[in-house]
């Protein structure tokens, strides 16, 4: 009984040392940092904004500084009229009612559609 108590000490023993050199040797700060845009940034560089707010009844619209771009029901016609407008970031922006099974699909499809997607108000 002695020798199986042992053995697992040492085995013990040997996890935990070989746990604080990894700790030890692995870089835990970032080694990339993105810069964000500011005031010195130049206008090109600055991408479009787009809102696409959705509702529970599954009305969905995108707006680009308050003009309606689109507007439908079908999350997939709704991301093809999407590409067709210059690239930019679409923020989700769900009304009070909204499921979030709806904001789960139009992420998804935002992967799909290789568009950069964020979560709004």
């Amino acid at each position: 009984m002695r020798r199986t108590h042992g053995f697992l000490l040492r085995f013990l023993d040997l996890g935990l040392l070989l746990l604080m050199a990894f700790l030890v040797v692995a870089e835990l700060n970032p080694t990339h940092q993105e810069s964000l845009p500011g005031p010195g940034t130049p206008v090109g560089e600055v991408t479009r904004v787009y809102m696409l707010t959705f509702h529970e009844a599954g009305s969905m619209r995108i707006t680009w500084q308050g003009r309606l771009l689109c507007s439908s029901g079908v999350t997939d016609r709704l991301m093809r009229c999407l590409r067709t407008h210059p690239p930019g970031r679409v923020v989700l922006v769900p009304s009070s009612r909204a499921t979030v099974q709806q904001f789960v699909t139009l992420l998804d499809a935002c992967e799909v559609h290789n568009l950069d997607c964020t979560a709004g108000e």
